[in-house]
């Protein structure tokens, strides 16, 4: 008896901390999104977009942005968001055993 409610009581431990790492990436791709998707105050240029060319009609790199900072983002974007799914896969799953 002590046991299982030991083991219950890890696995609840587990998938809390599973939920929290879950928030801090949702907080920080709500971040991302909101960094690449909101036009800049001082200017007319448009925002840098999250899956918008970074490059113009001519093929070559737009000058009205940070070409380094929106790869930046958007790559960690994708690397949250497959984190995410891996999560949300191991707390579907933990959720299953309790």
């Amino acid at each position: 008896m002590i046991a299982t409610h030991n083991l219950l009581s890890t696995k609840r431990q587990e998938l809390l901390l599973l939920s929290n790492q879950k928030q801090s990436l949702e907080t920080e791709a709500e971040a991302i999104i909101s960094e690449l998707t909101t036009q800049q105050h001082d200017s007319n240029v448009p925002p840098i977009g999250i899956d918008t060319p970074l490059v113009d009609s001519e093929g070559y790199p737009r000058s009205d942005i940070d070409i380094y900072r929106a790869r930046l983002l958007r790559k960690r974007l994708h690397e949250i968001r497959n984190d995410h799914k891996e999560l949300e896969r191991r707390i579907g799953n933990g959720l299953l055993e309790l």
